[in-house]
């Protein structure tokens, strides 16, 4: 019996002590990472949803592929295409310097006003930068899915 009873009690010791479950705080590559992808996201619904301010608000102003040509370039998407459907996958994150960069390919159709539906597709690399509250894209390498009307 008192073999038995000291069985149960190293098994009740064993797992009283698996029951705390520490808390794991995320990198600060995981943080810039999940921010990046979250923005780029959200670019890619606000642009399906035709909203030009919302795609805007991850693009930095400081865009060194001209911040005027792109949003010039996205207004004529929004009215020549007043449908479009966009697929984002994003093949792999890259962290240099303080750029978060997503390296990207998309598909995309877009349906102008009479009915006709033009396809795309291309690789892409957004270098955002982390201000701390936001991120936004300060480098654009590549066949940006955002602005495809020149």
């Amino acid at each position: 019996m008192k073999k038995l009873l000291a069985v149960v009690f190293l098994i009740s010791v064993a797992f009283a002590g698996c029951g705390a479950k520490e808390v794991v705080k995320p990198s600060d590559e995981a943080v810039q990472t999940t921010k990046a992808l979250g923005a780029l996201d959200r670019m890619r619904a606000a642009y399906a949803a035709r909203d030009m301010a919302g795609v805007l608000l991850g693009i930095s102003p400081d865009l060194k592929e001209g911040y005027s040509e792109f949003q010039t370039s996205l207004r004529r998407d929004i009215e020549n295409y007043p449908k479009v459907e966009l697929t984002v996958v994003v093949d792999r994150v890259e962290i240099e310097d303080k750029l978060v960069k997503p390296v990207f390919h998309w598909n995309g159709k877009w349906t102008d006003k009479s009915g006709v539906v033009h396809e795309g597709r291309g690789n892409c690399v957004f270098g955002f930068k982390d201000s701390g509250q936001t991120v936004a894209v300060e480098t654009l390498i590549g066949d940006s899915p955002f602005g495809v009307v020149r």
